[in-house]
């Protein structure tokens, strides 16, 4: 598996919890914990990890290209990683503000539905795109590189095991709201 293989599988699992995260919001009395630990993982994986590992390994191995429309490319999807990261901290004042009131707004549900809007434009110009790109340009060096890089990022960033207990989360979510 190369670095983007691993970019790749770590997208299926957040296009399934966006998926899952629209299903707690739209039952009748969502269960305050499982969207506390969905704001979890939108800060801890996606965003601590996953984004992290783009903008601090793979985007900077794709700026030595010296290719002038994939690094206008890359600074958007950065942007799009700050929106991202705007949107999940209303998200969670929002949650904080329903714990404090027992109210919850439809706002939560707007800004979630943003976020998942962004994410799934996002992931297709990764996956369609950029992630292209590197498999073609970038040697099997770099990748390897990247993988450990990538491997040391998790452990430091976000804990030995956290990774696995993320997926356990997204397996009982899916008993849960499918």
């Amino acid at each position: 598996m190369n670095a983007t293989d691993e970019l790749r599988h770590e997208h299926i699992a957040i296009l399934r919890v966006l998926d899952l995260a629209t299903g707690m919001l739209q039952r009748e009395h969502p269960e305050k914990q499982d969207v506390a630990d969905v704001l979890d993982f939108f800060s801890d994986f996606i965003d601590k990890c996953h984004h992290a590992k783009e903008e601090d390994m793979l985007f900077p191995a794709l700026s030595e290209l010296e290719d002038s429309c994939l690094q206008v490319q890359l600074s958007d999807l950065e942007e799009q990683h700050d929106i991202g990261r705007v949107l999940v901290a209303t998200m969670r004042q929002q949650l904080n503000t329903w714990l404090e009131t027992g109210v919850l707004s439809s706002s939560l549900s707007f800004n979630l539905e943003l976020y998942r809007q962004m994410l799934l434009k996002h992931i297709e110009i990764e996956n369609d795109q950029v992630f292209p790109i590197a498999d073609k340009r970038l040697t099997e060096a770099h990748h390897i590189k990247l993988k450990r890089d990538f491997d040391l990022h998790e452990e430091k960033e976000i804990g030995h095991g956290r990774h696995e207990e993320f997926h356990a989360m997204i397996d009982n979510w899916s008993r849960q709201y499918v």
